[in-house]
């Protein structure tokens, strides 16, 4: 039987960095957008930012097509729409009004909000 390796309770130097980069690249989106909204509007920003990650995730679609049933595309893409495509839009509009500090913190009550509107339902 083979043994199992247990994972380590404690963070090494490794996982701070990558937290460190992630929190970097995403607390930074909030800036860009503001920056952007000076050239842009709340439309255009959002329809960039869409574009953007479904080009990104256009190779990976391609590569999984052959996987995915024709019955499901309605779901995904319900999904997409609520979970990605409306906060694009309502976060590029939101900006126009609140500073990238506020938006950043209230995106990152997501999950406790999640959890509470869960346990509701």
């Amino acid at each position: 039987m083979a043994k199992l390796q247990q994972a380590s309770s404690l963070p090494n130097a490794k996982d701070y960095i990558v937290l460190l980069i992630l929190s970097l690249i995403w607390g930074s989106s909030f800036i860009l957008i503001k920056k952007s909204l000076i050239a842009m509007d709340p439309i255009q920003m959002g329809a960039m930012r869409i574009s953007i990650s479904s080009l990104a995730f256009l190779p990976v679609l391609w590569y999984h097509r052959s996987k995915i049933q024709k019955k499901v595309l309605v779901p995904i893409a319900l999904v997409g729409m609520v979970g990605s495509c409306i906060p694009a839009f309502c976060f590029a509009y939101a900006q126009t009004y609140l500073s990238s500090t506020t938006t950043g913190l209230l995106n990152s009550l997501t999950p406790i909000f999640a959890f509470v509107i869960g346990v509701l339902f």
